[in-house]
């Protein structure tokens, strides 16, 4: 049973009832709910606008779910890090993290010959993409990384920290042990088709929230399993951040 925990929120499902009605069989005080913010977090590049995390709970807790699970990379002895993560906790998610992992790419071409090789470029450029790129794009690559390597440049390093693992284990155990009717996900990952399935085929309620045509079409595909899918763009007056 909905029951709107701010005026904010109050305000946004009397313009949007059956918003809330729809999702009122989907959320409830027999769901759990896992975020995967690094996929979230994302989704303002295809919204044009952020979700407030703070709001998203308060909408959450309005629906009276069992249990929001949060999860978020850390990176040790970064104080803006340390205070989003205070931020996290102070909202009421029950958080899950582990330290971001700083990952070193080489582009050293020192030893590469030939302009068209995918050698170095493979290691950061999927496979199936570098297959399909023309030989003068190669080559105008390979050309960009000698540039840098001119610079003194022979590294890139990235930022990793997947919790794909995690969420699906997680979801798991908690089917397992029968800590929850239903399952929603905050993510569109395609990792995520087989603990779903698993939990789907219990004919136990699962539902995906994510952004248009960025779900995975395996997730697509259990639909005709019983996979609901919410556009979070149809969320917009509850969860935009605002200045």
């Amino acid at each position: 049973m909905f029951k709107a925990k701010t005026f904010p929120i109050e305000f946004a499902a009397r313009n949007h009832a059956a918003r809330v009605s729809s999702l009122e069989g989907l959320l409830t005080d027999k769901t759990i709910v896992y975020i995967d913010f690094g996929n979230v977090r994302e989704w303002r590049k295809r919204l044009g606008w952020e979700v407030d995390l703070k709001k998203l709970k308060d909408f959450l807790d309005s629906f009276g779910v069992k249990e929001v699970r949060f999860y978020f990379g850390t990176l040790r002895g970064d104080d803006q890090a340390n205070r989003f993560m205070t931020f996290v906790h102070k909202c009421g998610y029950k958080i899950r993290t582990k330290e971001v992992k700083k990952m070193r790419l080489t582009i050293d071409l020192s030893n590469i010959i030939d302009p068209y090789s995918k050698d170095t470029l493979a290691s950061f450029i999927d496979r199936t993409l570098l297959n399909n790129l023309s030989p003068a794009a190669i080559a105008c690559l390979n050309n960009e990384l000698k540039a840098l390597n001119g610079n003194g440049i022979l590294h890139l390093e990235c930022w990793k920290c997947n919790f794909d693992v995690e969420i699906g284990t997680d979801m798991r155990i908690a089917f397992q042990l029968n800590e929850a009717d239903s399952f929603c996900l905050f993510s569109g990952d395609s990792d995520f088709a087989d603990p779903l399935t698993v939990i789907l085929n219990a004919r136990r309620q699962v539902s995906v929230f994510g952004t248009a045509r960025h779900i995975a079409s395996e997730l697509n595909a259990l639909k005709s399993r019983g996979l609901q899918i919410v556009d979070v763009a149809a969320l917009r007056d509850f969860l935009e951040k605002t200045p």
